[in-house]
């Protein structure tokens, strides 16, 4: 408001100015001009955010051909990507990533000894219930029979994803976690680079236990 108004009292002296010494602008005159003024500065915001939007549909076009094609995003092409607006916007996008990054890997080792600690209590459980039948008397043969290999099944297929966890890499897990919040937020998608996964990482990013 203090800027429109230190414009406004320019343009009325340059309005006395063109009327005279000793003459003034009327107040008709005046809010003629405050409606010029402010009808003007409407329409250049009015173009900026046109302009904009279009510049930022393009340069998500550009990066979305990048990521699917694989072509490169041309400078010549988006004169836009090379503004000191876009370099700003990779900086700070650069500092989010970079505060994530620090937080999930100390949330995904979370996880990952929690889901560990959980099969640990599973297997317990499983191996308690095997012995339970191995002792159980006065029971069905072929039920017994059938309860026993479930159980056992169970238990190999817990201490398997155990020994899974037991291996897996943090690093490799938050690879994989970056790579997808990349591909779905749209801040990070637009101003940095998408690296794909190599094939033993798709393989861990689609794995069940994860």
């Amino acid at each position: 408001m203090g800027k429109q108004k230190r414009i406004m009292r320019k343009e009325i002296a340059a309005a006395e100015a063109k009327l005279g010494p000793g003459k003034t602008v009327s107040k008709s005159m005046a809010k003629a001009i405050w409606r010029a003024k402010t009808q003007e500065a409407k329409q250049k915001r009015k173009e900026a955010r046109h302009t904009k939007a279009l510049n930022a549909a393009k340069v998500q076009e550009a990066y979305r051909r990048k990521e699917v094609t694989g072509e490169e995003v041309s400078l010549e092409e988006f004169p836009e990507l090379d503004t000191k607006q876009h370099k700003l916007r990779v900086e700070k996008a650069k500092g989010k990533l970079h505060s994530v990054i620090r937080h999930s890997r100390i949330t995904l080792r979370g996880m990952v000894n929690l889901e560990k600690q959980s099969l640990a209590r599973k297997i317990r459980r499983a191996e308690k219930t095997l012995q339970d039948l191995k002792k159980a008397k006065n029971t069905n043969a072929a039920e017994a029979e059938q309860k026993k290999m479930l159980s056992e099944s169970m238990i190999a297929k817990f201490q398997e994803d155990r020994k899974f966890l037991d291996e897996v890499n943090i690093e490799d897990l938050l690879e994989c976690f970056m790579y997808k919040l990349k591909r779905v937020n749209p801040t990070l998608r637009n101003v940095l680079d998408i690296t794909p996964l190599t094939p033993e990482l798709e393989k861990l990013s689609k794995n069940e236990v994860i």
